[in-house]
C-alpha cells in the first residue's frame, strides 16, 4: 500500500488557497514539504542497546481522525454530518485496532530490550502509581486501554525508577487523511484521499532525561475513487488503509532508531 516518495511529494504537496476553491500543487524537485519532516529528534546513544530495558507506560492519541490540509467548505461540513463520510471521524475504534500492532512493532525492536505490555500494566506499582489527565498539546487524547498518562519527565523518571527499568516510552499517535486532487467549494472533489498516520515516541531514563525522541509518517495508496464523497472521505473505505500506515509508521519509527544504534555501535 506504501508508494514512492516522488509520488508521496506530489501527493501531499501544500495547498495553494483562491478565493472560492483550494487547488493542491506539486513540490518543487526536491522539496519535502514542511509536514513531511520529521516532527523532532533527538537521540542518546549510551541509553540503548540490547542491555538496556525499556517499558511503554502510556500510548495516547489524536481522539479525530482529521483531514490534515485543504479549507473546510460550509458544503463539506453539511455532509461530514454523514456518519460514514465527512471531514473527521472518532479514532477510537483505529486506536483500538491498531493498539496491538504498535506494541508488537515495539516489541519486537532490537534498540532496547522491552518489557512485554501486559507485564506493565498489570503490575501493582503501575497500576498504583498515579496518573495524568491525557493531552495532546491543548487536546484532551484517548488513551489505551488498561494504561495511564504520566505528564513531565521528572514524574515518568520516578516511575521508572519504580518499575525497575532503564527508562520509559509515551507514544503518540495521530491519524489523518489527505486529498489528492482540487475542490471548489466544496460542490466538486477531482481525484482521491490518501490515508496518513503519525507517531511520535518519548523516551526518559531514570533521572528525567529525554534520551529519545522522535516521530515517523506513512501514507498509502490513493484510496479508490468510489472512498470520496465530494471533499470528503468514506471512512469505511479509509480504515484498513490506516491500520496499514499505523504498523509502517510504527516500523519506520524503529528503524529509524535502530539505524542509529547501529551506528553509535561502529
Amino acid at each position: 500500500m506504501t508508494i514512492n516518495r516522488g509520488a508521496m511529494i506530489a501527493l501531499l504537496a501544500p495547498f495553494v488557497f483562491f478565493t472560492g476553491c483550494s487547488v493542491n500543487y506539486q513540490a518543487k524537485p526536491g522539496e519535502t514539504p514542511k509536514f513531511l519532516k520529521n516532527a523532532f529528534s533527538d537521540y542518546e546513544a549510551e541509553a540503548f542497546g540490547a542491555d538496556k530495558t525499556y517499558a511503554i507506560v502510556s500510548i495516547v492519541a489524536d481522539p479525530s481522525i482529521r483531514k490534515t490540509q485543504g479549507d473546510s467548505s460550509l458544503s463539506g461540513m453539511i455532509k461530514a454530518a454523514s456518519k460514514k463520510s465527512g471531514y473527521w471521524e472518532d479514532s477510537d475504534r483505529i486506536f483500538k485496532e491498531t493498539t496491538p500492532l504498535i506494541l508488537e512493532e515495539f516489541q519486537r525492536a532490537s534498540s532496547f530490550d522491552m518489557i512485554p505490555s501486559q507485564a506493565i500494566v498489570q503490575d501493582p506499582l503501575y497500576i498504583s502509581f498515579p496518573g495524568d489527565p491525557p493531552k495532546i498539546s491543548f487536546i484532551t487524547a484517548l488513551i489505551a486501554e488498561n494504561y495511564k498518562y504520566f505528564d513531565g519527565e521528572q514524574k515518568r523518571a520516578d516511575l521508572a525508577n519504580m518499575l525497575g527499568v532503564d527508562g520509559v516510552i509515551v507514544v503518540t499517535v495521530r491519524y489523518g487523511f489527505a486529498p489528492t486532487g482540487a475542490n471548489f467549494n466544496g460542490l466538486l472533489s477531482v481525484g482521491s484521499q490518501i490515508a496518513v498516520t503519525n507517531i511520535a515516541a518519548h523516551a526518559v531514563d531514570r533521572n528525567g532525561k529525554t534520551v529519545w525522541k522522535a516521530s515517523a509518517q506513512a501514507i498509502s495508496d490513493k484510496l479508490p475513487d468510489q472512498s470520496s464523497v465530494g471533499e470528503s472521505v468514506n471512512f469505511e473505505k479509509l480504515h484498513p488503509y490506516l491500520v496499514h500506515t499505523t504498523q509502517e509508521a510504527t516500523k519506520k519509527l524503529l528503524t529509524e532508531l535502530q539505524q542509529k544504534v547501529n551506528v553509535a555501535a561502529k
